[in-house]
């Protein structure tokens, strides 16, 4: 909003190239996501190998309401996630919470808060054994094998809803199903609609372009393609920096988005906003040796 677009892009490709490495370590990267963990702290946890859980975790990917787009390599791995999850979660902004997140997809281990203690001074004494990730892999779940775990059989129906609802073939179909869902999933479709309501209706239609075009795509390419929206974006050629000014600085949360709704969102300007110009700086990432 300064005029400093270079200040954000540098930024951006500080955070996806950490991202991108942390993907490519030989060492096992174990991430404890224990209390809030959003946006770039899904982007420091989510590209590792090992990501733990706790019933004080909360997970979201809510950049629809700041008018930006879920990005630090969510266009993979929120497609990797089950059920359509990743494409209600980039929508909605939604929160799981404890063992939602693993239930999801998202963490690969579920450990009480209680034994996290316990478990780095373990992990410490692997030494070089560590190398073997499967010996890091039984610590984790000795320690989860401790650990209660609470019911999920409302969360696996919610998980069913959400795949029947937002595995559609366009962001309109997704806003139709919605509107018309089953008796039983309507307080799931009110939810969605009115988080919807709030967020960016570029940054939904960018969403649904970006998770659709990219669902077959490896990491460093998925971060190349954020790289150049996330450039766009802070360039205010989508709804950035007035979600931003709504909701981070004025914090009036009444955002003037540049389109009123999803269906008048022109196909275009969001098809634009994914080609490559020669003013747009490249990530350049290749896969390498692991360190």
């Amino acid at each position: 909003m300064k005029g400093n677009p270079e200040g954000a892009c540098s930024f951006f490709q500080n955070e996806y190239m950490l991202d991108y490495q942390i993907s490519q370590l030989r060492k096992p990267h174990i991430a404890v996501m224990d209390r809030i963990t959003m946006g770039g702290g899904a982007g420091l946890s989510m590209n590792g190998p090992f990501r733990i859980a706790t019933e004080r975790t909360v997970f979201a990917m809510p950049e629809c309401a700041i008018g930006l787009f879920p990005d630090v390599g969510a266009s993979r791995f929120l497609n990797d996630l089950p059920y359509r999850m990743g494409m209600y979660m980039a929508l909605t902004g939604a929160r799981l919470k404890g063992a939602e997140v693993k239930a999801a997809g998202l963490a690969t281990h579920f450990i009480e808060s209680g034994h996290l203690s316990r478990l780095e001074p373990q992990l410490d004494a692997l030494g070089p054994k560590a190398r073997d990730w499967s010996v890091v892999d039984a610590v984790l779940k000795e320690a989860e094998a401790l650990s209660a775990h609470p019911p999920m059989e409302e969360f696996m129906k919610k998980m069913n809803a959400v795949s029947s609802i937002f595995g559609k073939n366009s962001l309109a179909q997704v806003v139709e199903a919605l509107h018309s869902g089953e008796p039983e999933h309507r307080e799931l479709c009110q939810e969605c609609l009115n988080a919807m309501g709030r967020g960016s209706p570029l940054s939904m239609a960018l969403v649904f372009e970006q998770l659709t075009r990219l669902r077959d795509t490896d990491l460093a390419n998925c971060l190349e393609i954020e790289f150049r929206l996330a450039q766009r974006c802070s360039r205010g050629d989508a709804d950035f920096w007035e979600g931003v000014r709504a909701v981070l600085i004025d914090k009036d949360q009444n955002p003037k988005w540049k389109y009123p709704s999803i269906d008048k969102v022109p196909d275009d300007v969001v098809q634009e906003l994914f080609e490559q110009r020669a003013d747009l700086k490249s990530l350049n990432l290749q896969p390498r040796a692991k360190m």
